[in-house]
């Protein structure tokens, strides 16, 4: 999705067993560093990086992001947003 500013931002939602994949890793790190092209309106631009889990699943989330080296970028690039589950 585009903000009103023409920034792109990735939103990611992973559940249960997902968040252990090699998969989820893979993206976490190739998400956490894109940015926007160069003929952007915001060339080299960091794309931030949204991911919705549930809100039993947060600290395990933190914990992957801290494996992977990741956990830095919390609230500069990449953003946790959890859901209740209904």
């Amino acid at each position: 999705m585009k903000d009103p500013n023409g920034i792109i931002h990735l939103v990611e939602a992973k559940v249960g067993n997902d968040l252990y994949s090699t998969t989820t890793k893979e993206q976490l790190i190739d998400f956490s560093n894109r940015v926007m092209l160069e003929n952007s309106p915001h060339p080299r631009a960091p794309i931030p990086l949204h991911i919705v889990v549930y809100r039993k699943d947060l600290e395990a989330l933190k914990s992957l992001l801290q494996s992977l080296g990741l956990y830095y970028l919390i609230s500069k690039r990449i953003f946790i947003h959890w859901l209740e589950e209904t």
